[in-house]
């Protein structure tokens, strides 16, 4: 649903996936990404954050936030 831009579909399905599997960088990544994508950088960033508590070396979570991690008010995702 991510890549059909449903959002807020992705993001149940993820949460799902949270729930029964526990939290991970690459799903505080995904939800990260539809946080972003249906409008809410502050909680993407949030989620960004979070999963590179759970993974530094997250490839993708590094590319979102190589836009500014230590400003949050200025912070832009880089887009895919």
């Amino acid at each position: 649903y991510l890549g059909e831009k449903n959002y807020s579909q992705a993001r149940d399905i993820y949460k799902a996936n949270e729930k029964k599997f526990g939290k991970n960088a690459d799903i505080s990544y995904k939800l990260g990404l539809c946080e972003y994508y249906g409008g809410d950088k502050e909680k993407a960033q949030d989620l960004f954050l979070e999963g590179k508590r759970q993974n530094p070396n997250h490839a993708g979570i590094n590319y979102a936030l190589s836009g500014g991690e230590s400003k949050k008010s200025e912070w832009e995702i880089v887009p895919e």
